[in-house]
C-alpha cells in the first residue's frame, strides 16, 4: 500500500551560512488539490509561528495542483526582485514537495502511482511556459510568492525521444532488459559477480533516471552481454547500443544542469540567474 505525504522544508541564511530544516511531513489522502496544499502550508507555518512576511519564496514542482495552490492571482516579479542582495536576509525559502512512502519490499518503480503523470506534467509545463514571459518569473497569491522549479522541465526532454523511432526502440529494449534481470535471481547474481554492479530501475518521477540507467548499462555492457550469452537470451543489437550511446550523449548536459540545480552548498537561484 502506498501512502502519500507533503513535505515542507525551510531554507534560510544566518551568520553567513546557509541552513535548511524540515518543518513538517504531513500525511494526506488523495487527491491532493491546490486548496489542500495551500491550507497545509498555512497550518505548518502557523505551527512554527512563521509570518507570511518572513517567507521570501515558496518553491514547488510544476504539477498543476502545486501551481493552482499559489496562482490565484498573478503578480510578475521583476529581475531586481530575483537578485536583489539588499533584501531582508531573514526571509526564508520554503520547498513544498509531495512525498511517498511504501511498505518494505515494494519496488521503487511504482512511485509514480500518486504522482502527476508525465503527460499531464508536460501539458502543465507547456501551459506554464505559454503564460510566463520567462521561466524564472515568479507568481504569487496575495500572501505568498511561488517560484516553480526551473529544472523540472528539463526532465521532460526524455519524452521527446518517443518521437524518434530508433531511440524509442532502444529505450523499450532497455526496459525489457532490466525487467529480465529483475525477474532472474541467477542473472542478477551473475552480473553482480562479474561487475559488482546491478542494473538500476527506471522511475518516471526520479530525475535523470533514464540517463543514469542508460549510462550504467553502457558501463556494464560487456558483462551484460556475457550473462545473456551464457543464459542464451536475445539481447540488444549493435544499432541499439549505438542509439543508447547517442541518447546518453544528448541527455548528459541536461543531467549535469539538473545536478547543478540540486546543489546544497551554493545558491542555486543565483546560478540560474547568471545563466
Amino acid at each position: 500500500m502506498t501512502e502519500s505525504y507533503l513535505g515542507v522544508t525551510a531554507h534560510f541564511f544566518a551568520n553567513h551560512q546557509r541552513y535548511k530544516a524540515t518543518l513538517a511531513v504531513r500525511h494526506f489522502e488523495s487527491p491532493l488539490t491546490g486548496d489542500i496544499i495551500l491550507n497545509l502550508v498555512k497550518i505548518v507555518l502557523n505551527d512554527w509561528d512563521i509570518l507570511c512576511s518572513q517567507v521570501g519564496k515558496i518553491v514547488t514542482d510544476n504539477g498543476s495542483n502545486m501551481m493552482k495552490a499559489f496562482k490565484e492571482t498573478i503578480n510578475y516579479s521583476s529581475d531586481d526582485d530575483m537578485t536583489d542582495t539588499d533584501s531582508d536576509t531573514e526571509s526564508d525559502i520554503l520547498v513544498v514537495d509531495p512525498l511517498e512512502s511504501e511498505d518494505e519490499g515494494t519496488n521503487y518503480n511504482n512511485h509514480h502511482n500518486d504522482q502527476p503523470d508525465v503527460s499531464d506534467t508536460t501539458e502543465n509545463v507547456i501551459e506554464f511556459d505559454d503564460n510566463e514571459e520567462e521561466h524564472n518569473d515568479a507568481f504569487a497569491t496575495e500572501e505568498y510568492q511561488c517560484l516553480p522549479c526551473f529544472s523540472h522541465p528539463l526532465q521532460l526532454i526524455v519524452a521527446k525521444f518517443d518521437d524518434v523511432k530508433p531511440c524509442k526502440e532502444a529505450i523499450s529494449i532497455r526496459k525489457k532488459l532490466v525487467s529480465c534481470f529483475d525477474k532472474s535471481v541467477k542473472a542478477t547474481e551473475m552480473l553482480n559477480k562479474l561487475s559488482d554492479k546491478m542494473l538500476i530501475g527506471d522511475c518516471p518521477t526520479r530525475w535523470s533516471s533514464t540517463y543514469l540507467l542508460l549510462k550504467q548499462l553502457l558501463v556494464v555492457r560487456p558483462h551484460v552481454e556475457s550473462v545473456m550469452s551464457k543464459l542464451e537470451w536475445d539481447g540488444p543489437q549493435a544499432h541499439h547500443w549505438k542509439a543508447i550511446e547517442s541518447i546518453v550523449m544528448l541527455l548528459e548536459p541536461f543531467a549535469e544542469y539538473t545536478a547543478l540545480c540540486g546543489g546544497d552548498i551554493y545558491i542555486v537561484l543565483y546560478q540560474h540567474s547568471l545563466n
